[in-house]
């Protein structure tokens, strides 16, 4: 990728040097559009999410997990990446809409933007649209597509266009349309394997030159026994530098129906989190996550993840369900969306 010439006005001398390294460390490793944790759930399991199922956020991992949501949900989602370091300012905002489809199907739409610079100095900015579209083909295995728009621009100031570079002769922005798919396989009663092939399509959003996104292919393997969920995640980036592949481990405990406790760890960041549920307005879901993550590459940084999700109407498939074995008892699954399994 390209080096890029972003603003030197005054305010800017002192830090944008430490903002510049930040850059260089990021389009080194990853190239644009990277995975800066979209959810505070899974960030707080340094991304081990590939496997999970019920959360609109999924949509940024794994497009079939979506498939377990029962009941309309909005989720709103804001982190703060390298907090601590003086003078740097970034940040990710994302919304999430999902419902379910008639009695095995379930879409959802989600737009996130990362935003380097405040309203003031802009640096440069991030946009992602998607489409998601899930379908239960059997109980124990789930797939899922998503349609995205790729969107990034550069904000360059009078003095940066007159240094005569011209890679933003003609344009300071580029977009570029992929698609993602995957799937979720439940193999027993405690695993559960899913795959996701994200960018499957080449996005140029070269703004001169190409600038292609690298397609990723995530696996993740999940222990859960009761409460407790333990679980294994690799992505691989098809790219030709920096680094191409990221192990991960999460840990999950629901200590209650309202509390949850998470952990997770790769070899450049420690994430710590926890999940709060809890009812408002009657039958209403609120959910409270956040996550606390210890880079490991940048001395004296942290990242911060919070996410509000809010799940309302009738839980529509459970009753379905309940309707063909009346007889039956519900049994109690830890947040995995608001399925209910009938035994």
């Amino acid at each position: 990728m390209k080096s890029k010439k972003v603003k030197k006005e005054a305010p800017l001398l002192d830090f944008s040097p430490i903002i510049l390294l930040i850059f260089i460390f990021i389009s080194a490793s990853y190239g644009a559009f990277m995975d800066m944790g979209f959810s505070a759930r899974g960030g707080a399991m340094a991304g081990a999410y590939t496997t999970y199922k019920g959360r609109g956020d999924l949509v940024f991992y794994n497009p079939a997990g979506i498939s377990g949501i029962e009941r309309q949900e909005i989720s709103f989602f804001y982190a703060r990446p390298f907090a601590g370091l003086n003078n740097v300012d970034f940040g990710i905002t994302s919304v999430c809409l999902a419902m379910p489809l008639y009695t095995k199907g379930v879409f959802a739409v989600a737009y996130s933007q990362f935003n380097a610079g405040d309203s003031k100095d802009k640096l440069y900015q991030e946009y992602m649209i998607i489409g998601s579209l899930s379908y239960r083909l059997s109980r124990k295995f789930l797939v899922g597509f998503s349609l995205k728009n790729l969107t990034h621009k550069f904000f360059i100031d009078d003095r940066s266009f007159s240094l005569g570079d011209e890679t933003f002769d003609s344009s300071t922005n580029a977009s570029g349309n992929t698609f993602d798919f995957g799937l979720n396989w439940k193999l027993s009663g405690t695993l559960t394997f899913a795959l996701s092939y994200q960018n499957f399509i080449k996005a140029d959003v070269g703004i001169h030159d190409e600038d292609i996104v690298p397609s990723i292919l995530r696996t993740g393997l999940e222990w859960r026994k009761g409460r407790i969920a333990i679980v294994y995640n690799c992505d691989i980036r098809a790219q030709k530098w920096g680094q191409k592949n990221t192990i991960s481990y999460g840990f999950e405990w629901d200590i209650s129906r309202v509390l949850s406790f998470r952990a997770g760890a790769t070899d450049f960041e420690k994430d710590f989190g926890f999940g709060i549920n809890t009812k408002i307005f009657g039958d209403e879901d609120l959910i409270i996550d956040y996550n606390y993550s210890i880079p490991s590459e940048i001395s004296g940084a942290t990242t911060h993840r919070i996410a509000l999700t809010l799940r309302r109407g009738e839980i529509r498939r459970a009753r379905t369900q309940i309707q063909q074995v009346p007889h039956e008892e519900e049994e109690y699954v830890p947040d995995e969306g608001e399925e209910i399994i009938i035994e």
